[in-house]
């Protein structure tokens, strides 16, 4: 039973030992795209990471779609954090400001003065904010990660399906999806426009079931939390 359902089953010490030194490291989208996300040092101790298995890394096409795709949009996220931070404190500050006022002629509490601390703070604040603003790269119109991921993975990235393999795969994945069957049914509201994206980790799947088999190597696939389990792939 083993050998037939091995996705169910917790590695050997071996074959963990196998899967480290000899195994082939697959990425997910959002791994890439957190070079965007992350601090200097952890983005500095990924990189390093890529490159120090470079002879091992892998992505399907579908993620390397999904990274060019989706990077102008996390780079946007990134730099729109100042002013979403900066709307969230005037906004706060407003709050405390009435509360404060409520107790205005409270016997005990200087409520102007400590008004005029929280104002002093949130102006500092709001004013690091701003100058950290002024300061953030514009990575749309040069990105040195993109020029990075770009070369570590090149020739390190699979062929895209033909509309036909495509289009097999949505008609599927509409059945797999109503049946809640996993992976990527979860993604059924990603859609829009018709534009399938619900189906990315379906491809994602068959992709890397596909370079499992042609490469004959385990497969150590980084997303996070998920498995898949019903190829033996983790």
């Amino acid at each position: 039973m083993r050998k037939q359902l091995a996705g169910y089953y917790q590695p050997t010490p071996e074959e963990f030992v196998d899967l480290w030194e000899n195994g082939l490291i697959i990425l997910d989208t959002n791994v890439l795209l957190q070079v965007y996300r992350v601090s200097k040092t952890t983005r500095d101790e990924l990189l390093d990471t890529l490159r120090r298995y470079s002879g091992r890394i892998w992505i399907p096409h579908q993620v390397g779609l999904e990274y060019q795709k989706n990077r102008i949009n996390v780079i946007d996220e990134q730099k729109q954090g100042y002013s979403d931070l900066i709307t969230g404190l005037e906004n706060n500050e407003n709050a405390i400001s009435k509360k404060f006022s409520k107790y205005k002629h409270h016997s005990f509490i200087d409520t102007k003065k400590m008004e005029e601390q929280i104002k002093t703070i949130f102006l500092t604040i709001k004013n690091d904010l701003q100058n950290l603003e002024n300061a953030h790269p514009d990575y749309s119109l040069d990105d040195p990660f993109r020029d990075e991921i770009t070369k570590l993975f090149d020739g390190k990235t699979g062929e895209k399906y033909s509309e036909i393999q495509l289009q097999e795969i949505y008609n599927e994945g509409k059945k797999r999806y109503e049946l809640k069957t996993p992976p990527g049914y979860k993604d059924d509201e990603k859609s829009k426009n018709n534009d399938n994206a619900q189906f990315g980790d379906l491809i994602v799947w068959y992709q890397i079931i596909d370079k499992a088999k042609s490469s004959k190597k385990r497969i150590h696939s980084i997303k996070g939390k998920h498995l898949y389990p019903e190829t033996g792939i983790l």
